[in-house]
């Protein structure tokens, strides 16, 4: 499968999705992914890196330790349901259990939008999306996403940045 983004063909981004899938899958065998996804995460590093690029700053390279940290991530919320709350520490340590050692790092997290167009408008007005994507001392991304089991459902959006990984 190949990819299209705005900084060119894109192969590794179907590979980090895939790697992240697998390991939401053996983790929690609950996580509910929306129909949509790769999708969705297209649309979602395409704008991200739009952004970026419009600012004068280099596009970020998706990564496959980051990606699974960000889906495990997800998951974990996912599976919470209702009670699920965001946890300072709980990206580092997905990030490390991925096998990443980053120099600096950052995540965000929102419950609720159902699409990336969707989500980036709500991006708009939240500081901590912000501040992840635009931080020019980001070089790598990975995104997660997850559907609650709810009988009302929540998508969770998840999004690990670092340098180094």
């Amino acid at each position: 499968m190949r990819v299209r983004g705005v900084s060119g063909m894109l192969p590794g981004l179907a590979a980090a999705i895939g790697f992240a899938v697998a390991a939401c899958e053996v983790v929690a065998q609950d996580c509910n992914l929306p129909s949509g996804a790769m999708s969705e995460m297209t649309v979602l590093f395409d704008r991200v890196n739009a952004d970026r690029i419009g600012r004068g700053l280099d596009p970020l390279r998706m990564s496959a330790p980051l990606t699974i940290a960000a889906q495990l991530y997800a998951c974990k919320l996912a599976a919470q349901g209702a009670a699920a709350s965001p946890h300072p520490a709980q990206a580092y340590i997905e990030i490390r259990s991925a096998g990443c050692r980053p120099g600096v790092y950052d995540d965000a997290v929102t419950f609720g939008p159902v699409t990336a167009a969707d989500l980036l408008t709500a991006a708009e007005r939240q500081v901590d999306w912000r501040r992840a994507a635009l931080s020019p001392r980001m070089g790598e991304v990975g995104l997660g996403i997850a559907v609650s089991p709810e009988a009302a459902p929540r998508t969770i959006w998840v999004m690990t940045v670092a340098s180094g990984c």
